[in-house]
């Protein structure tokens, strides 16, 4: 929010430079990002037209007799075309500069001198564009320096106000933070309204439907105004403050909201329909006409000012077009509101508008300051547009108790460490009423300070006014207790460490993604997925349901910087609607590999990333883990076909591994095979394994045994694993595939698998005998049951 200062001044009496002023308000609490300098007008002299005659040579210059108040008038060309005798003028003296930096010297014309220069408001940097000179007010004294007779040179103060502190975004509200300081007064705004014999209940019928959302509705009438441009002052300090002027009803209403904080809204009160204004929910689908111009439908979330047939402004938000005030607007409704925060803030992002009023609104404003603001804005009118107020107020409001805060003296010493005296004087001068009791403080919460709640609050407070900078570095004493790891964290930091040994790199990647991001990677958006309104760029349009999209386009990006050996994991959060439609967080685990697993070097030829080199990680992970994993060839969208399978616990699908295809390779410009798993990891945390059990060495030795079979293309080799290992049980020790063909020499339908079976006895050596009536025994299994050919 920029501040001019010479409006601050004011409210409140600062004898202080620049710097010094935002030290004091930084100590407040109050961040100043900048301060800015307007351009000083020295050299610009306030002057008289004598006379106007046409230039001889040029049918658009004037030659003018300009007194300047030094006895000698000046002989001035000019352009303007409302240059005119008797008025009075800005001129600057050939010697002086311009704030543009442009040096003035006497000069020829057309064959005519020039003495000067008559300035228009753009020339002097006041306005972007200007019509023509500027017409001084008839009060400025001829020969005066114009800077002391109109304020033109003003400096702006730009300060970031923090959520909670709604109650600073005004020039009101800075001013008594202030005053608080420096335990002094501030100055309420000149209020005088002269009213009329006609009554306001009279005039309008006002009607809140829902009080708990629009807690106070205050409005007041004012007929005959004259729209015209507002004073110079009031544009200039308006610009200065970054607001853009338009006319003297809008200037009013935006110039009081600055001043103390309240937005206000002027309606044409002859365009109301009916006479009525009702504060309302919006109706499904109903639209409006904004001020910008655009029509926007409504749900029926949104708050309305309302006539008897149609919407006329959102409420908090921004007026409407049909109930604007124009040139031919003669009398009008000033209303001074208060709204809900969070209802302001839910609609302004659902139709993606923000104004000064909401942004003020959702912060929390005064919901006692509506009737000064009120009163402040008739009064201006009156002066500066000729309006005569109309009798009375309207004002309701509902049931509002008053905020009461237990204070403990001895709290203040306990929480800052050292003794404040003046606590009861910071709080007074903050505008707290304080009620004493015994042991304790009643303090009674001014209304404009929505962000005090308890107790902390007020301690908060004594501290920050009296000077955080005098609080004294102390080391903090008591034990600090030691984190308690919780097993989820202990499980995925676990995770994170097996991945990291084993050699991969953790990336981090945003949780938001682009819908273009995920057609690259071919996953589909389903109505799982997670899509943000009103997101913040394309980039970031849903909440990402998989890890491997953003993979994808890490190997993109790395692989176009030069390093194409990719061996990276992310384990983060994915997220998706499950059941009632409810949004639902979960760790997954995500595992690119492309290029060279193991580079090559002089002693050897180096490995390749490939299917069984990520199915080897994952598995060391499940080992690792105590989890036991199982395989079923799958089809996903993004994988190879014979290289695309799902991870599975039990019966439960848990996750894919496989090899990217060739659409997602183009997709992402990767020139090499890339190899793609992704796991949830979140589904396996009940089943891990929190201690390892230690086996002794065996005492007697395996007996091996290599059998080769012909396998049904419909047999999976787990399927295999898993029926011999529950036909010979406790004596096979494990089974190892160790060879796989698939080609002329085996008949179609089938492929050749081959197996190492370790035999082993806890109890005794096995003989021959015994191992060969196992082995027969698995063979007919095979056989029989899964249709195997054993070969010879």
């Amino acid at each position: 929010m920029k501040i001019p200062v010479n409006w601050l001044k004011e409210f409140i009496d600062i004898d202080l430079s620049l710097e010094k002023l935002a030290e004091k308000l930084l100590r407040l609490g109050i961040e100043v990002e900048r301060i800015e300098k307007s351009a000083t007008l020295q050299g610009i002299r306030v002057g008289k037209v004598l006379s106007v005659k046409k230039h001889p040579s040029a049918d658009k210059l004037t030659v003018c007799m300009v007194d300047v108040g030094d006895g000698s008038p000046k002989q001035i060309i000019c352009g303007a075309s409302n240059v005119k005798e008797a008025v009075k003028v800005p001129v600057i003296l050939p010697g002086n500069v311009l704030p543009n930096g442009l040096k003035i010297e006497k000069r020829s014309l057309r064959g005519i001198e020039s003495e000067g220069m008559i300035c228009s408001k753009e020339e002097l940097e006041l306005e972007d564009d200007s019509d023509g000179i500027w017409i001084l007010p008839e009060k400025c004294k001829v020969g005066e320096e114009l800077s002391d007779e109109i304020q033109v040179d003003d400096a702006v103060i730009d300060i970031k106000i923090t959520p909670n502190r709604g109650d600073c975004l005004s020039i009101m509200g800075i001013a008594r933070e202030l005053a608080a300081v420096d335990y002094k007064k501030f100055k309420i705004p000149k209020v005088e309204i002269k009213e009329t014999n006609g009554r306001i209940k009279d005039k309008i019928d006002i009607k809140v439907e829902n009080l708990d959302l629009c807690p106070r509705y205050t409005a007041r009438m004012l007929e005959g105004v004259q729209i015209k441009s507002s004073p110079y002052w009031m544009r200039r300090r308006l610009i200065l403050a970054g607001v853009r002027p338009i006319n003297n009803i809008v200037d009013i209403t935006n110039y009081v909201m600055l001043e103390t904080g309240q937005p206000l809204h002027a309606f044409d009160y002859d365009k109301i329909e009916d006479k009525k204004i009702i504060v309302r929910r919006a109706k499904l689908n109903e639209k409006i006409l904004c001020l910008d111009g655009i029509k926007r439908a409504l749900s029926a979330a949104a708050l309305v000012i309302a006539d008897n047939k149609k919407p006329v402004a959102l409420a908090g938000i921004m007026g409407g077009e049909e109930t604007g005030v124009d040139k031919n607007t003669k009398s009008i409704i000033v209303e001074s509101a208060n709204f809900s925060p969070t209802l302001i803030r839910k609609t302004s992002r659902a139709l993606n508008i923000s104004s000064e009023s909401s942004y003020r609104f959702e912060r929390g404003v005064d919901i006692e300051g509506t009737l000064l603001a009120a009163d402040r804005a008739c009064y201006l009118m009156q002066e500066w547009a000729g309006g005569k107020a109309v009798s009375g107020t309207a004002d309701i409001k509902a049931k509002i108790a008053k905020k009461n805060i237990l204070l403990n003296p001895a709290e203040i010493k306990r929480i800052l460490g050292i003794e404040i005296g003046s606590y009861e004087k910071i709080l007074k001068s903050l505008g707290f009423e304080i009620e004493k009791g015994k042991g304790c403080l009643k303090v009674r919460v001014p209304s404009w300070r929505n962000d005090i709640r308890q107790e902390i609050d007020l301690i908060e407070e004594i501290a920050r006014v009296n000077n955080y900078d005098l609080i004294p570095l102390t080391l903090p004493f008591g034990k600090i207790p030691a984190l308690k790891e919780d097993n989820r964290t202990r499980i995925i930091n676990k995770c994170r460490s097996i991945l990291t040994r084993l050699s991969l790199t953790e990336t981090v990647n945003y949780s938001f993604v682009s819908t273009d991001l995920l057609r690259k990677s071919l996953v589909a958006v389903t109505a799982e997925t997670i899509k943000i309104e009103n997101a913040i760029s394309e980039e970031f349009e849903v909440l990402r349901a998989s890890l491997l999209p953003s993979l994808l386009q890490v190997a993109q990006e790395n692989i176009s910087k030069g390093d194409k050996n990719l061996k990276i994991f992310e384990l983060r959060s994915i997220y998706k609607y499950r059941k009632n439609n409810l949004p639902e967080e979960n760790i997954h685990l995500g595992i690119l590999l492309g290029g060279d697993w193991q580079q090559p070097s002089w002693i050897d030829k180096g490995v390749k990333s490939s299917f069984y080199v990520l199915k080897g990680i994952i598995e060391t992970l499940f080992d690792e883990l105590g989890v036991k994993l199982g395989y079923k060839e799958e089809k996903h969208p993004f994988l190879n076909d014979g290289f695309s399978f799902s991870l599975l616990k039990g019966d439960v699908k848990i996750g894919m591994l496989g090899e990217v295809n060739s659409s997602v390779m183009d997709n992402f410009s990767l020139k090499e095979k890339t190899f793609l798993a992704e796991i949830d990891i979140e589904s396996i945390l009940p089943s891990v394994q929190s201690k390892k059990k230690i086996q002794p060495l065996q005492k007697y030795p395996p007996v091996v045994r290599d059998v080769s079979f012909l396998v049904p293309n419909y047999i999976s080799s787990q399927q295999v694993e898993k029926m011999m290992s529950e036909e010979a049980k406790h004596i096979l020790e494990s089974v190892k595939l160790f060879d796989y063909y698939k080609g002329k020499q085996v008949p179609e339908g089938f492929r050749s698998i081959s197996y190492s079976l370790f035999f082993r006895s806890p109890n005794k050596t096995l003989t021959d005998g015994e191992v060969n009536e196992l082995q027969d025994k698995i063979v007919r299994k095979l056989e029989k049951e899964l249709g195997l050919k054993l070969r010879s």
